[in-house]
């Protein structure tokens, strides 16, 4: 299992944008995944799961998983992902936007990214759902999001709450920057919320393209994150030497 090319490799299933191959990901067997190469930089090969959990074995830091695949996961690529993660199962966390192939997982830590039920439009990026938009600047369906009757913090709580039935052993929510900031400026803090209910918050993604990335990390941190996911760890690990309590990164 190639790690980032399991199912969508740069998100579209396909290897021909992001490697020397062509044709879609899930026809890879592993001699094939080995011959690939980057095209920005043909030097550099795949990484393999395999590979990184023999890597962070011991090593005391999380491995986050990130499993892009969309459609309904086959009991055998369950177990072969639970199998493949045995080694370090007590550091680390498989997270998705598909709950149903989570809820698929057994013995792993879990995270939701609630983005197809719940978001403010800075993750929209193409995405049909949420198809409408509510009350309080969030894409929701849910019919809460469109009832003046109700105030910010009580949806916050109320949607938190509804969310949370879709996986409900989740001990994390990644969820994106955009959102996390838009619900702090409703009066909410959403790191409290799912607090209330044992679930950490992490936040997506930090990128290079920050321009003030200390600023960003102590509204970040104001709001209930305990994880920034980044792109740019060294940058963000100095922004956070200023944080009155570091994130983790």
């Amino acid at each position: 299992l190639p790690l980032e090319l399991v199912e969508q490799g740069a998100h579209v299933g396909r290897l021909d944008r992001e490697t020397t191959g062509s044709g879609r990901v899930d026809a890879l067997d592993s001699a094939a995944a080995r011959r690939l190469r980057y095209r920005d930089d043909e030097r550099v090969g795949l990484c393999f799961l395999q590979e990184v959990v023999d890597r962070a074995r011991g090593s005391g830091c999380v491995l986050q998983v990130d499993l892009k695949l969309m459609r309904a996961i086959t009991p055998q690529r369950a177990r072969a992902l639970e199998q493949a993660l045995a080694p370090v199962r007590d550091h680390v966390l498989v997270g998705s936007q598909a709950y149903w192939n989570l809820r698929r997982l057994r013995g792993l830590p879990l995270a939701l990214d609630p983005t197809l039920q719940w978001h403010e439009g800075g993750a929209r990026n193409g995405n049909v759902f949420p198809r409408s938009a509510g009350l309080h600047g969030m894409w929701d369906d849910a019919p809460l999001a469109a009832n003046p009757n109700v105030t910010a913090a009580e949806y916050v709580a109320s949607r938190i709450e509804d969310l949370r039935g879709l996986l409900p052993p989740a001990v994390e929510w990644m969820v994106d920057i955009a959102t996390i900031e838009h619900l702090a400026g409703l009066g909410a803090n959403p790191g409290d919320e799912l607090g209330r209910w044992g679930i950490a918050l992490s936040a997506w993604t930090l990128r290079g393209d920050e321009t003030r990335p200390a600023d960003l990390l102590h509204r970040l941190y104001r709001a209930g994150v305990e994880t920034v996911i980044t792109d740019v760890p060294l940058t963000a690990a100095r922004a956070a030497e200023a944080l009155p309590r570091p994130a983790t990164l």
